[in-house]
């Protein structure tokens, strides 16, 4: 019998909106959620441009503050808040919608010559800090630490900029995404308040054997022990050297999933985290028996048939809706390979390996997979983004209908970038059709404005694929 019950049985918006701070392109807003009965999967905040064009933002479902960017001076906008129940997959909108209206301030102007002079007076004062600073932490032994973020800071305000101004007229947004979003200061730094619904208790989790160990972390199965089922997990956790800066790649690995990432069902689940006395932070995620799809592809060259090449087909789609998800949060994924898909028990493909990246503040030279990567990226990956994912794509695309084969077969990997410039393409695989090897060929322009976008090709995949009762789909071909 339910004796008492936290919050009211209603479907409320947020209310009680204030302007926190308004300038010429920015607006901050607060709020107060009122408590419910219903699990809270996020908000959106559609804001209204006076030539009546929308803008949606999707903000954390615990958040009670926001910053609306973007906008221009001195200009009259208006939103509507609502606050989704359910979950990221199935929900329901709060069914009255909060409204407000605000003005943006005039255009800043610059600085006058005394705001001047005050500011070179103020510059070099800080300048001789940095300096009294800078030799205090090399005498002591603490000038690489510090000189790590400071790297990661310049560098996200350097790629913010450049992204800013590179970013050209009619082509899609998501593309152009500041590397902020990966960085491991950045995340790992995170101060997050209110209640965070991802913890888990250590008492729930049991570590059974030790699965495989990588640069900074070990992978167990576990169990994870809900109220009503014992499920098998994967936790992923510190190795016994652990040190400051490892802690902060797994918090930061663990922020980057529990507020940016979310649920989708072509994504490695992020089941939640907990706090371990002797191991520090673990992260709990989803368990997939049928492990890696590349050794998936290449064990089912003996046994090949119908039902395999028509599930080549739905990996290629599932991979596509996980892309889309993660280019529609402004995830870069980066390394997006076979090797980097694992298969759960129904043989869905799950997307892993991106996020942030514990190697990418060091200074030593990248290094790159050139085979899966698109031109502009196979010297750096540093001004990655959804397009150049798109190429990453069209390899693993290749991947799963060449059963598991190595892209470029035949070409060594310095060979690579040349073929790629006189517009060399690789074949079509046996396993594929004209229809899915088209999208391909769409992968690979040179020019990445040219390639289609995941959005867009999940579209036109879903023409190819028919739904039937429940989540499943299959595919209409003349060739199988």
């Amino acid at each position: 019998m339910v004796r008492n019950i936290n919050g009211v049985q209603d479907y409320f918006s947020p209310s009680n909106i204030t302007v926190l701070k308004t300038t010429d392109t920015s607006v901050s807003i607060k709020w107060i959620q009122a408590p419910t009965c219903y699990e809270r999967a996020g908000i959106w905040i559609i804001l209204f441009r006076p030539d009546n064009s929308t803008k949606i933002f999707k903000v954390h479902k615990e958040a009670t503050t926001f910053d609306l960017t973007g906008l221009s001076a001195t200009t009259s906008y208006w939103f509507k808040m609502t606050t989704n129940y359910g979950n990221d997959t199935h929900y329901v909108s709060s069914s009255v919608p909060t409204k407000f209206a605000f003005v943006t301030t005039e255009e800043e102007v610059g600085l006058s010559s005394g705001g001047v002079g005050g500011l070179v007076a103020g510059f070099l004062l800080l300048l001789i800090v940095v300096i009294v600073v800078l030799v205090f932490l090399g005498r002591t032994g603490r000038l690489q630490p510090a000189k790590q973020q400071v790297t990661a800071g310049i560098r996200t305000i350097r790629n913010t900029i450049r992204e800013r101004r590179a970013t050209p007229s009619g082509i899609n947004y998501r593309a152009f995404v500041s590397k902020e979003y990966d960085d491991i200061y950045f995340y790992g730094g995170m101060d997050i308040k209110g209640e965070k619904s991802w913890i888990l208790s250590r008492k729930d989790i049991s570590l059974e054997s030790e699965l495989t160990r990588g640069r900074f972390a070990i992978i167990y199965l576990a169990q994870y022990y809900t109220h009503q089922e014992a499920i098998t997990v994967v936790a992923k956790a510190l190795k016994d050297e652990q040190n400051d800066e490892n802690v902060l790649k797994m918090r930061a690995k663990i922020n980057f999933y529990a507020i940016k990432v979310g649920h989708h069902k072509n994504i490695l689940d992020f089941i939640g985290s907990v706090e371990d006395d002797i191991r520090g932070p673990m992260m709990i995620l989803e368990y997939c028996p049928n492990g890696v799809l590349k050794e998936f592809l290449e064990n089912a060259r003996s046994n090949i048939s119908v039902e395999l090449v028509e599930r080549l087909f739905r990996m290629a789609f599932g991979i596509c809706n996980g892309m889309d998800y993660l280019a529609s949060n402004k995830v870069v994924h980066r390394r997006l390979a076979a090797r980097n898909v694992l298969l759960n028990k129904l043989l869905e493909p799950k997307i892993t390996g991106f996020g942030p990246d514990p190697e990418a503040n060091k200074d030593e030279e990248e290094r790159v997979p050139i085979k899966w990567m698109a031109p502009e990226c196979m010297k750096s990956t540093e001004h990655a983004n959804e397009l150049s994912d798109v190429w990453s794509y069209g390899i693993v695309m290749w991947e799963i209908f060449s059963l598991g084969d190595t892209p470029y077969p035949g070409v060594q990997s310095r060979d690579v970038p040349g073929k790629v410039r006189r517009d060399y393409k690789m074949k079509k695989p046996e396993q594929c059709d004209d229809a899915f090897y088209n999208i391909m060929l769409k992968c690979w322009h040179y020019d990445p404005r040219k390639r289609a976008g995941f959005s867009q090709m999940k579209e036109e995949m879903n023409k190819i694929f028919t739904e039937v009762p429940g989540d499943s789909f299959y595919y209409q071909t003349n060739e199988l």
